[in-house]
């Protein structure tokens, strides 16, 4: 298994919340988790009270729960994601192997050529890298995570926005939390070669802020009905098109494509009939 995966494993243990692991959640889940422990800690980081915090991480919980409850097809399209990423792991070992035909066994005989290979190799990262020829699925994943985060970032600012005074002020601290003060999802991004930390959550957030000013909340919900109706990468950085797209529907929603089709075949029907007319009529005019 190795060590660094132990680490890794073992630094998953200082996570706040199950949120962050949001991949796992079953759909079906009824039941929300949090781990208090660690709330003190969580509080100074936060620049909050305790109180203030746990009400803070209780609602993104419930935010993430409802989510996952009212879109039964997320949990199993990040799985997904995770198993075709995974097919196309391995392991590149091309900076040990650079450093192993560098090696020079005459030099073992000369201290100081000793000395400066060794340093050489300790300003060098020799750990085996982890890759996949299946990277967009990688891609594919953080961005539906990104899209889950940024979700709760929106909606937990809404709901508490004027219960909770500090709302802005702990939201904007959580995220730095949630971009730099996580070693336990630091570890294991390096361990498996997937960012589970949502790094595009803030984009996504301004996104669904955006989205929900220009549609409504009922058009924009109303995305997560199917997976091929949400944003992809390249909308996170740049959402203005993804935007109109849902607006332009969102002004054609008054047309009926039957109708239309019915209406169009009155009028082939109707020129046809003035045809046989006028066939008629020239018919007539030969006798």
């Amino acid at each position: 298994f190795g060590w660094p995966r132990v680490n890794a494993v073992g630094a998953l243990a200082k996570v706040v919340s199950s949120s962050p692991l949001g991949v796992f959640r079953r759909a079906d889940s009824t039941g929300a988790a949090g781990c208090t422990a660690r709330l003190d800690d969580l509080s100074k980081k936060l620049g909050a009270e305790r109180r203030e915090t746990l009400i803070y991480l209780a609602a993104r919980e419930a935010a993430h729960l409802r989510l996952f409850q009212h879109v039964p097809w997320l949990v199993e399209r990040l799985i997904l994601d995770v198993e075709e990423f995974a097919t196309g792991l391995s392991l590149d070992n091309s900076a040990l192997e650079e450093a192993t035909r560098e090696f020079d066994p005459e030099s073992m005989g000369d201290p100081q050529k000793m000395q400066e290979m060794m340093e050489r190799l300790q300003n060098q990262d020799l750990a085996p890298k982890i890759v996949s020829s299946t990277d967009h699925a990688r891609i594919r994943l953080e961005t539906s995570l990104s899209l889950v985060e940024g979700w709760v970032d929106y909606v937990v600012g809404e709901a508490l926005g004027n219960r909770l005074p500090t709302t802005a002020s702990i939201q904007a601290a959580w995220s730095v939390f949630r971009d730099s003060d996580q070693p336990g999802m630091s570890a294991l991004a390096r361990t498996v070669g997937i960012d589970l930390s949502a790094p595009k959550a803030n984009q996504a957030a301004e996104l669904w802020s955006r989205l929900t000013f220009a549609v409504g909340k009922e058009r924009r919900d109303a995305v997560w009905n199917h997976p091929d109706f949400l944003p992809v990468d390249s909308d996170l950085d740049s959402p203005a098109e993804f935007i109109d797209s849902i607006l332009g529907e969102t002004e054609g929603k008054d047309f009926d494509p039957i109708s239309e089709i019915e209406k169009l075949e009155r009028e082939l029907n109707k020129g046809e009939d003035d045809s046989s007319d006028g066939d008629s009529d020239g018919d007539d005019a030969d006798k």
